[in-house]
């Protein structure tokens, strides 16, 4: 799968394709993680969601930079990274 900048069409990166034994091993962990995320203490989701929200906003800018050349979405976009950030360490309360 190759990332291409729609306003230059410059190659931003070339990902390597996965077998199908690949593909189906990504699959059986994340359906692994799912079926665990339930049981798992409200405590220990709430940290690991606040966690996930602290690395978004420590990575925002690149992100942001990321999005705008991959899909042509405007620098603000690091208000959507903040938003994301906001709401995923929120989401554990709902």
């Amino acid at each position: 799968m190759k990332a291409i900048n729609p306003a230059t069409e410059e190659l931003l990166c070339d990902y390597p394709a996965h077998t199908k034994a690949e593909s189906e091993e990504r699959l059986r962990c994340a359906e692994q993680a799912f079926a665990l995320w339930p049981r798992t203490p409200l405590a220990e989701r709430s940290r690991r969601m606040k966690q996930a929200a602290n690395l978004l906003r420590e990575r925002r800018a690149g992100y942001a930079r990321r999005m705008t050349q991959e899909i042509g979405k405007p620098i603000t976009a690091e208000a959507e990274i903040d938003k994301c950030g906001r709401e995923g360490g929120n989401e554990v309360r709902r």
